[in-house]
């Protein structure tokens, strides 16, 4: 039996223009925005500290 590669999730919709959108539109994005913010900062954090000491183990 072949094996069937895994299909990539569906393309989601683009959101929608700010200008057309609802203030609780507005204040969820804003919130998902900023919790993508904080989470991509502390992934940076924890790569640089991965580096660093890499680094001091190195040398």
């Amino acid at each position: 039996m072949a094996k069937h590669k895994p299909h990539s999730p569906p393309l989601t919709q683009r959101p929608k223009a700010p200008e057309n959108m609802t203030t609780d539109e507005l204040h969820e994005r804003l919130a998902y925005l900023e919790a993508e913010n904080a989470y991509l900062k502390k992934l940076k954090a924890l790569a640089q500290e991965k580096r660093s000491a890499e680094k001091k183990k190195r040398g």
